[in-house]
C-alpha cells in the first residue's frame, strides 16, 4: 500500500516537473510572465467596453457594433499576420502589434475617463485594437518555437493556454509547432484559427439585435444549448480520435 502510494506521488511529481519544465528556460520565463500579465489586462478590456457602451447608449445592439468592430479586423487580416510574422523577426512583430493594441487601448480609456467617449470613436479604436491583435497571435505562436525546447511545446503551450484561458488550443498548436518546419508555424497557426474567427463576428453582430427582440436569458440559453451540440456532434468523428501531438 505504502509502495503504491509512493509511486502516484512519483508520477504526480513528474507530471509537474514536466508542466513547469519550460520555465527553466530564462527567455521563456519572461515571455510567460509578459503574456500572464497581459492576458490579465485583454481580459478586463472587453468589460470595461461593455459597460461604456452601455452607459453611452444601454443599446445591446450598439454593444455588439463595437465588439464586432474588434473581430472584423482579426478575420480579415490573421492570414496576412501569420504571411508577416514568418517573413519578419517575430519579436518586432509582436512588439510593433503590442503598441498598436496599447495606444488603442490607451486612448480608449483617456476618453472614457474624460467624458468625451463617443460609439463611433470607439468602433475605430477596437478597429486598430483587432488589426494589433491580427498580427500579434500569429507570431506569438511561432516564437514559441524558439523559446523552449521540442519535448517542452506542449507544457509551454499549456502554460500560454492557461494564462489566456484558452486551453483547448493546446494540441492543435503543439502539433502545428512540431510537424511544421519553423518558418512556416505563424502561417499555418493563421490557417488553423480563421476558420472559427470567421464565424465568431456572426455571432457577435448578431447578439446584440438578437437580445433586443427576444431577451438576454433566450440567447445566452439558446447559444449555450448550440455550444453543447457542436461540440457533442464532433465527438464520433474518427479523425479526432486520431489526433496525435507527437
Amino acid at each position: 500500500m505504502s509502495g503504491g502510494r509512493e509511486r502516484l506521488v512519483v508520477r504526480r511529481a513528474g507530471k509537474i516537473s514536466a508542466m513547469v519544465a519550460p520555465l527553466r528556460a530564462r527567455d521563456f520565463r519572461r515571455y510567460y510572465a509578459g503574456q500572464t500579465a497581459s492576458a490579465f489586462g485583454d481580459s478586463l478590456t472587453p468589460l470595461a467596453i461593455a459597460f461604456a457602451v452601455l452607459h453611452l447608449t444601454g443599446s445591446p445592439m450598439d454593444l455588439g457594433i463595437v465588439v464586432l468592430a474588434t473581430r472584423l479586423p482579426i478575420v480579415a487580416l490573421t492570414l496576412l499576420g501569420g504571411a508577416v510574422g514568418d517573413r519578419f523577426p517575430r519579436r518586432t512583430v509582436m512588439l510593433t502589434a503590442d503598441l498598436v493594441r496599447f495606444a488603442a487601448h490607451g486612448v480608449t480609456a483617456v476618453l472614457l475617463l474624460t467624458g468625451h467617449a463617443q460609439l463611433w470613436l470607439l468602433v475605430v479604436l477596437q478597429v486598430l485594437a483587432g488589426v494589433g491583435t491580427a498580427f500579434f497571435n500569429p507570431a506569438a505562436a511561432g516564437l514559441i518555437t524558439s523559446l523552449a525546447a521540442e519535448d517542452d511545446l506542449q507544457a509551454a503551450n499549456s502554460l500560454i493556454s492557461i494564462s489566456r484561458s484558452r486551453v483547448h488550443n493546446v494540441v492543435q498548436t503543439t502539433v502545428v509547432q512540431r510537424h511544421l518546419p519553423a518558418d512556416l508555424v505563424a502561417r499555418a497557426y493563421s490557417v488553423t484559427t480563421v476558420g472559427a474567427l470567421v464565424v465568431a463576428p456572426l455571432g457577435t453582430g448578431l447578439a446584440g439585435p438578437a437580445a433586443e427582440l427576444l431577451g438576454t436569458a433566450p440567447v445566452l440559453l439558446g447559444c449555450a444549448a448550440v455550444a453543447v451540440l457542436l461540440t457533442v456532434a464532433t465527438l464520433p468523428v474518427p479523425a479526432v480520435w486520431r489526433v496525435r501531438d507527437a
